[in-house]
């Protein structure tokens, strides 16, 4: 249980006969790579095809960014479209945090126990705490890219897991901007 994200990229490949032979190659490749030899409706040999091109767990800012600014504030793990202005000002605020961003020792929370009664304890939840990195400058960081609570949505926390995220998002979205890209569609998902 928890959190899942993904950012999906999603191309056209036709095998219509006025397509380049590049794409018509594609499109015969992807029918063989699912067992088919031809398109189950060959009056209009096309499709779509989708990879998972960025994947979080638990990076609940990085979710709050896209409910935010992509769905419109609807977090219903909806498939939705991603503009490449979207995406490139997503990498733009982590880069910006990474560029900012103050980081010091401090105790970093590792999940929860139960205090045992037997031992000693309450029985009730307790914080399990470790040694780490934890931001500094949190409200500076947290005006730019907030946390988003919800149930298995991971910690809420200004921490060095926040700031892996941030890095994991830049390395994961910054190639999608390249040409490369050009003439795809991107999506983002959620489940939970």
């Amino acid at each position: 249980m928890g959190l899942d994200m993904y950012v999906e990229v999603e191309k056209y490949v036709g095998g219509w006969e006025h397509e380049s032979d590049d794409n018509k190659a594609s499109y015969k490749a992807v029918l063989e790579a699912v067992g088919m030899e031809t398109s189950p409706c060959s009056s209009s040999p096309s499709l779509n095809v989708s990879v998972t091109a960025a994947y979080w767990r638990k990076a609940n800012h990085i979710h709050n960014w896209f409910v935010e600014n992509v769905q419109d504030g609807v977090d219903e793990c909806q498939r939705s479209y991603v503009t490449t202005e979207q995406i490139q000002e997503l990498v733009s605020i982590c880069e910006q945090i990474m560029k900012t961003v103050v980081m010091t020792d401090g105790q970093v929370r590792n999940g929860q126990q139960l205090a045992s009664v037997a031992d000693g304890g309450t029985g009730e939840w307790e914080d399990i705490m470790e040694d780490g990195q934890v931001i500094v400058n949190r409200e500076e960081v947290a005006a730019l890219l907030p946390t988003r609570s919800g149930c298995f949505f991971g910690s809420t926390d200004y921490d060095e897991r926040f700031a892996d995220d941030i890095k994991v998002t830049i390395k994961q979205l910054k190639p999608l901007l390249s040409p490369d890209y050009d003439g795809c569609s991107f999506y983002y998902r959620s489940s939970w």
